[in-house]
């Protein structure tokens, strides 16, 4: 009895496995980075991040914020798809 049990066992944990592995790969993924700097002459930090989503859709979004002796500003990039 034992021996059947382990076997219905392997049995559902294979068939969840075998159901479930598309869904992981419909998962949202994406990248995500920092860079900052800080010096006599001003601080600044860029940000970069592009995510892809379960559905197909894709952004991109690029910001740069800085600070210095003659003020202060941002830059923006973004874009999408989907």
């Amino acid at each position: 009895m034992g021996h059947t049990r382990r076997a219905l066992a392997v049995a559902v944990v294979t068939a969840g496995f075998t159901l479930g592995a598309p869904a992981l790969a419909l998962a949202e993924s994406g990248f995500a980075t920092s860079e900052s700097y800080a010096g006599p002459d001003g601080a600044s930090i860029t940000y970069v991040q592009s995510v892809v989503d379960d559905q197909g859709n894709v952004s991109y979004e690029h910001v740069t914020l800085h600070a210095g002796p003659d003020g202060a500003g941002q830059e923006r990039t973004r874009s999408s798809a989907g």
